[in-house]
């Protein structure tokens, strides 16, 4: 039927594709020499291994890929796939497919704008050598996503050699999406840079310390959180995210996230306390800090915990010597009050010296939150140094964290 029409470019766009439309995807595959996009998501094995089967030979106007299954089990795909080489290919997106011949791919594709790799299983590892050998050669990228599955038993363990004598500098890459072992990462940390790197988000599979001077050598700089003025982290029943970022925008509008996984309230904070040991000297310099739960929603495993917890928070609180505003989400508020209702005395200025605001979500006039901040607002107080207490509620739909409501709670 495509006979008909005049040479265009064909672009395929399909989700999801069943059986019905994939034997139309197929004849249009046929017309390789015109294919410049190609757009499949929720792709079963069976229709997978037909399709990469067309796709053998070269395909020299494509500079658009994207193909996502939904399958647990995926076969790979062929090492001659797009005929070994992509020369137009601006964008490519592999998800939960295997694919151990993509470097070789890669190499051949210089013109690359993003390149992501969602959810990869095992058996399309990719070593840490040749991801390096392939980054060094993508100078026009300007996105980044690493997304493994789990980790792989081959892992070849990069924190145990020497880093490069010269780095390769990627210089339009702007964002970067990390989800693996952190040893991984800090590999391609220590071998590329990216000055014009403006968005970090790493996801760790294992508990591994990320050493973070590595970041500071990836984007350029002698020190990475110089403007860093504002952290949120985000709990989770299964994740524990820090979100590091400028107020005022004087980074440029650069923004780190950290994301460990783990399970209940008291393990949650052990394994923030070993991250921010190496995110300490930035945590110093913050003057707003966040405190929430994703979807307005805690975990009975937090406020089951709480008593266990209290110090572990103080702990936590205490990197935070600059920090004069003091956010509480709801749910965070009946974990952190408690612990702040044990500063008393000579210590009651040794977490948060320099907090002047504490900013409470849906503050009740009564209640166990207001009795245990009330008793820290009394203390700080007798010590010198008072604490106003604020209520507020989130915005919705803004660029803004929070909408602040300024209405002193007494």
């Amino acid at each position: 039927m495509l006979d008909v029409w005049p040479a265009l470019p064909i672009l395929i766009r399909v989700v999801p594709l069943d059986d019905e439309d994939l034997d139309n995807v197929l004849a249009a595959i046929e017309h390789n020499d015109r294919i410049s996009e190609i757009y499949i998501r929720d792709v079963s094995n069976y229709a997978l291994e037909r399709i990469a089967a067309t796709m053998l030979r070269p395909f020299p106007e494509m500079t658009d890929f994207f193909l996502v299954s939904y399958d647990d089990i995926v076969t790979d795909l062929p090492d001659s796939l797009l005929g070994g080489s992509a020369p137009r290919l601006r964008s490519l997106l592999l998800g939960d497919i295997p694919f151990p011949a993509l470097p070789q791919l890669l190499l051949s594709a210089p013109n690359l704008v993003r390149l992501r790799l969602e959810d990869i299983p095992s058996s399309g590892y990719i070593s840490l050598e040749a991801m390096i050998n392939c980054l060094s050669l993508l100078t026009s990228l300007e996105e980044l996503i690493i997304e493994y599955r789990s980790s792989h038993p081959l892992f070849d363990q990069p924190s145990r050699r020497l880093p490069p004598l010269t780095r390769t500098v990627l210089p339009v890459l702007t964002r970067i999406f990390f989800d693996g072992v952190a040893e991984y990462l800090e590999g391609i940390f220590a071998s590329i840079e990216a000055p014009r790197l403006n968005h970090i988000c790493i996801k760790f599979l294992s508990p591994g310390i990320f050493d973070v001077s590595r970041v500071s050598m990836f984007i350029g700089r002698t020190k990475p959180f110089d403007g860093l003025d504002q952290a949120l982290i985000h709990f989770n029943r299964h994740f524990v995210e820090v979100q590091l970022s400028s107020q005022k925008g004087a980074t440029g509008g650069l923004s780190l996230v950290f994301s460990i996984r783990c399970i209940g309230s008291v393990w949650q904070l052990q394994r923030l306390s070993w991250t921010d040991s190496s995110l300490t000297p930035s945590f110093g310099d913050l003057e707003r800090f966040d405190l929430r739960e994703f979807q307005n929603r805690l975990s009975p495993l937090w406020t089951d915990g709480m008593e266990s917890a209290i110090s572990k928070w103080l702990e936590l609180l205490r990197h935070f010597t600059a920090v004069e505003n003091l956010y509480l989400s709801e749910g965070l508020a009946l974990c952190v009050a408690p612990a702040l209702k044990e500063l008393t005395g000579d210590n009651v200025n040794e977490v948060l010296p320099a907090l002047q605001t504490l900013f409470v979500e849906r503050l009740q006039p009564s209640g166990p939150v207001q009795v245990a901040i009330g008793e820290f607002v009394a203390a700080r107080e007798l010590a010198g140094h008072p604490v106003d207490v604020r209520w507020w509620v989130r915005e919705r739909g803004q660029n803004q964290l929070f909408r602040e409501l300024m209405m002193l709670f007494t």
